[in-house]
């Protein structure tokens, strides 16, 4: 039923964004049988055409992102997968925390372009209004971080986004 969901969407909307779980990580075969959550999520994956594969900026984070790209690997789906590192900062990852991320995933997706989003405090204050970071604080480091991955994703440039309010 969710790949009829997302064709009615690719019929109406010129961009469609998903948010999935992460997944048991245990191996979904290529026919689904029982519409189980990880059947479903790699429903959702195969019919993607880019898939944004977000990690948190910690040793955690990095290591669930190994073990996800190695389930995404086994699912065996020829999609562009653009990773991006969320909430990068010092405490977590040391003095350097872009440099060191950016180590730390070169050794996962060799060949990659990284895309890090620092961690921001304003992300807080946006969650506490209830509103986009994006629209509470446009220029802040992260809403621009987010920004820029979204224009590279899409293939805009700032020149689409200008009659735009966030």
């Amino acid at each position: 039923g969710i790949t009829d969901v997302l064709d009615t969407c690719r019929e109406v909307a010129r961009t469609t964004v998903v948010d999935v779980h992460a997944g048991s990580l245990d191996p979904v075969p290529a026919q689904p049988t029982r519409g189980g959550r990880d059947e479903v999520l790699a429903a959702v994956l195969r019919a993607s055409d880019v898939v944004l594969l977000v990690a948190r900026g910690d040793a955690v984070g990095l290591a669930r992102c190994a073990r996800s790209l190695q389930w995404w690997a086994d699912l065996g789906v020829d999609i562009p997968l653009v990773p991006v590192v969320n909430r990068v900062a010092a405490a977590a990852t040391g003095p350097r925390p872009t440099t060191a991320v950016t180590q730390a995933m070169g050794v996962l997706v060799p060949g990659q372009t990284l895309h890090v989003v620092p961690e921001d405090p304003t992300l807080q204050e946006a969650q506490l209004r209830g509103v986009p970071l994006v629209a509470h604080k446009p220029r802040s480091p992260a809403a621009r971080s987010w920004l820029n991955l979204a224009d590279q994703v899409l293939g805009e440039g700032q020149e689409a986004r200008r009659g735009v309010r966030h």
